[in-house]
């Protein structure tokens, strides 16, 4: 942002702010479209009221208008208005609102996300033979389709520096995208202990990797045995499968319980939270995840949920089973039909759900349709924002 000045007369080319009374002209960056907005805050520079929330009306071209909630803005959670940072916060919104026709940030009760997955599927999809994006040019990707999330996953990272990492995050912030998580690859169903300490390794690795990118979040698998060996197949059975000869069911779940207890110390001491997503094998089902989650207990194990990977019963009873532990959601869409299977997902329904959970996180697109990226994450996209809007 520029510098204030004490400026009057013509406003063109800037934006008024009025806190309390006093104006506030900055000039416009470069990035935002030059069109005059207007923020009014309803608080004055004196604290709120302890309870009271704060609200503002951005307003462009002197007629329409998006209502923000001034309190979700960076510096305003505590009792003292910022009024700059308020106000920078602001025009960064509506220049998403500009951008996608849609409000996504905190005055809507959803925030749209983008999952790196959703631009390359690894190695599925007609992107199949292109090379990986840089993780860069997927955050700008995210920043131009106006939503202000980002999920990565650790397999598209080509480094784990921490000269990389950094680099990252600067980036991230200079497109106005923060990063919803990182996401581990891994699998605790292991028959030795030093497979289980590898796949921990794993997930603490990732747990660092997000604190540095400023992520809250890592997404973890509760694991599966792996003796079906065609993806295929293993679609085709919903997830489940044999255990290995010589184990039980029973072996699993203290496999799982132990290894995640170690990488809750590393998870609780870097302050971020696992969310732990229902992918097949032990996660197949809300009641396999939810067990796993009840029986840590812990306030660094909390769910992601995946839209679309309830294969089995009422997926709405599923959501609904699971929506009291989320921390992050995933939503499927399959523009141009589903590379695995499609399914017809009512997500004014499903956000339904969530709210009369009290959930306030992101909604993070992961596209899974044979659509290729280019035109199936905006066609993705434009499916969600209409589900938010009903």
């Amino acid at each position: 942002m520029g510098s204030e000045r004490a400026r009057t007369g013509d406003d063109r080319g800037f934006h008024v702010v009025e806190v309390g009374g006093a104006n506030h002209r900055q000039d416009w960056p470069e990035e935002f479209p030059r069109h005059r907005i207007r923020v009014i805050a309803s608080a004055s520079s004196h604290p709120r009221p302890r309870g009271r929330r704060e609200r503002g009306v951005v307003r462009t071209s002197g007629s329409s208008h998006s209502r923000i909630d001034l309190a979700a803005a960076p510096g305003c959670a505590s009792c003292r208005v910022a009024p700059l940072q308020r106000t920078a916060w602001a025009i960064l919104q509506l220049h998403r609102t500009t951008a996608s026709g849609v409000w996504n940030g905190e005055g809507s009760d959803v925030e749209l996300g983008i999952s790196s997955y959703s631009f390359h599927r690894l190695g599925n999809g007609p992107e199949r033979n292109d090379p990986i994006p840089a993780i860069e040019s997927m955050i700008d990707r995210t920043a131009a389709l106006g939503c202000n999330g980002f999920e990565v996953l650790g397999v598209h990272m080509p480094s784990t520096d921490r000269v990389y990492l950094n680099g990252l995050k600067l980036h991230a912030l200079h497109a106005g995208v923060h990063f919803l998580s990182v996401s581990a690859h891994h699998d605790f169903v292991k028959t030795t202990a030093s497979e289980r300490h590898e796949q921990v390794g794993i997930v603490n690795k990732y747990i660092e990797v997000a604190a540095q990118v400023g992520a809250p979040v890592v997404r973890v698998f509760g694991g599966r045995w792996r003796t079906v060996t065609d993806f295929s197949e293993y679609m085709a059975r919903h997830g489940h499968e044999p255990p290995v000869p010589g184990y039980t069911e029973d072996d699993a779940w203290g496999w799982i319980f132990e290894s995640f207890a170690e990488c809750l110390k590393t998870a609780e001491r870097e302050g971020v939270v696992l969310a732990l997503e229902n992918h097949w094998g032990f996660t197949a089902s809300a009641a396999g995840t939810c067990r796993i989650i009840e029986t840590l207990n812990s306030p660094w194990l909390k769910a992601m949920i995946d839209t679309g990977n309830f294969l089995e019963g009422d997926l709405y009873a599923e959501i609904e089973q699971m929506a009291p532990h989320a921390v992050l959601v995933q939503a499927k869409a399959y523009p141009g039909g589903g590379l695995y299977y499609t399914l017809d997902l009512d997500y004014p329904r499903i956000l339904d759900i969530f709210r009369r959970h009290g959930y306030r996180g992101a909604l993070s697109l992961e596209m899974e349709g044979n659509a290729h990226p280019d035109q199936g994450v905006p066609e993705a996209l434009a499916m969600l924002r209409a589900a938010i809007a009903h």
